[in-house]
């Protein structure tokens, strides 16, 4: 596919689509925080909620209660503009002109929460998503196109679309050309290849690339609480088969390391293995556990598994990893796999993080990006983490709030960075 597909509502009544995008960028933005796009936000999560197509989806139910006026109302207070959205001090920010999303192709809606965040501010966007199609992303764009084509929501339309094409073409450099900002997601080499692509010598660059998350958990409060450790691990894990980068592949249990405290945890993967199977519609995968096991055979080679690491393997499976490196977290590709550690206290959990030594350039500690946490205080981990990982780009969640997005994310105020 070596031609660019618009997706949806596009007026192009040129014949050469270059210089029809160019236009396109070139629009006047709209304000900031403008009625009509709140009252579109509006709808399009309540169309989200209830309208029963959506409903067996939970990334897109997900969606339309974080883009409730409620919610957008707590995540803009997280970072000091929930004034905004009651139109009081509406110039705060200005549109900063043309953005370009170029959105993972391992979350479905990933490229929703970011495109919100610069709707807001009244932007132009080019939305590039990805040629991998899903069902879930197929209505979703559908949906799009259903409220563009609304009268009321012409503004909108006119300086919003959303185009696919292959990466291997030469749509990255002609977009690119025309960004004032460009939102980069995914892996480390596809973050690199775009941005070798030539931008305005002011272009911003928000790049999203490799990130690894993971849980922080009490082992004492597993066993007071009735395996509620086991349905909230789930809620992070469910809706993107575990491929979303605030999703935890790692889970740090700390406590003692005995037969009691073990038998715990194997509770915990045997309750979250059965969530899987009742889930059958979504997650039902005869190749999942032979991908599992090819995983463990590989860091077993490496001597990362010792010989009765294994903790289980079926839909769910876990096992205990040391040392966690950029090596291990490499054979790690989601789908229903934890990579399990214990430590007697979270410092030195995070220290087997960090890495010292010959290993160092293995530490995964600057690729952390969310950190869940159950039976801690969350002051407690950011305070542990801030001094442990050596950087800010990270987050701390209550366990069973890791995937929601926040405007702060691996760092970068998105309200500061898209506009003027």
């Amino acid at each position: 596919m070596h031609k660019l597909t618009f997706l949806t509502p596009f007026n192009a009544n040129l014949p050469d689509v270059n210089e029809a995008l160019s236009l396109f960028a070139k629009q006047s933005p709209m304000a900031s925080f403008e009625p009509v796009v709140l009252d579109f936000i509006k709808l399009f999560s309540n169309t989200l909620l209830k309208e029963n197509q959506y409903k067996q989806y939970p990334e897109l139910v997900a969606l339309g209660f974080w883009l409730r006026t409620s919610n957008l109302k707590t995540k803009l207070k997280e970072v000091g503009c929930d004034h905004l959205i009651s139109n009081e001090d509406p110039n705060k920010y200005d549109a900063l002109g043309c953005v370009v999303h170029f959105t993972p192709a391992n979350v479905d809606t990933m490229f929703i929460y970011s495109w919100v965040a610069s709707l807001l501010l009244g932007n132009i966007n080019i939305i590039r998503v990805s040629s991998q199609d899903s069902q879930s992303k197929i209505m979703l764009l559908q949906l799009l196109t259903t409220l563009f084509e609304l009268p009321t929501f012409e503004p909108i339309r006119q300086r919003n679309v959303f185009v696919t094409y292959d990466k291997t073409s030469n749509f990255t450099n002609e977009l690119s050309a025309l960004a004032d900002a460009r939102l980069i997601w995914g892996g480390d080499e596809s973050v690199r290849l775009i941005k070798q692509s030539p931008c305005k010598f002011n272009c911003r660059d928000l790049s999203f690339a490799d990130k690894y998350s993971l849980s922080i958990v009490n082992l004492d409060a597993i066993t007071s609480t009735n395996n509620s450790y086991a349905s909230l691990l789930w809620r992070d894990t469910q809706a993107y088969y575990q491929q979303a980068c605030s999703s935890p592949r790692i889970l740090l249990f700390i406590g003692e390391h005995c037969p009691s405290n073990l038998n715990s945890v194997k509770q915990v993967f045997d309750k979250i293995n059965q969530l899987a199977k009742d889930d059958a519609e979504n997650w039902k995968d005869d190749t999942r556990v032979n991908e599992h096991l090819v995983t463990i055979q590989s860091l077993s080679i490496q001597s990362s598994i010792g010989e009765h690491a294994v903790i289980q393997i079926d839909q769910i499976s876990a096992a205990i990893v040391e040392p966690i490196t950029q090596d291990t977290m490499s054979e790690h590709k989601g789908n229903g796999l934890y990579y399990v550690s214990f430590a007697e206290s979270v410092e030195q959990a995070l220290d087997r993080l960090v890495l010292s030594g010959d290993q160092i350039q293995q530490s995964i500690a600057s690729k952390v990006q969310t950190i869940s946490v159950f039976g801690f205080t969350l002051d407690d981990i950011n305070d542990a983490a801030s001094v442990k990982l050596g950087h800010a780009a990270f987050r701390v969640q209550d366990q069973g709030q890791a995937l929601d997005f926040s405007f702060k994310w691996d760092g970068y105020n998105l309200f500061e960075s898209l506009s003027s």
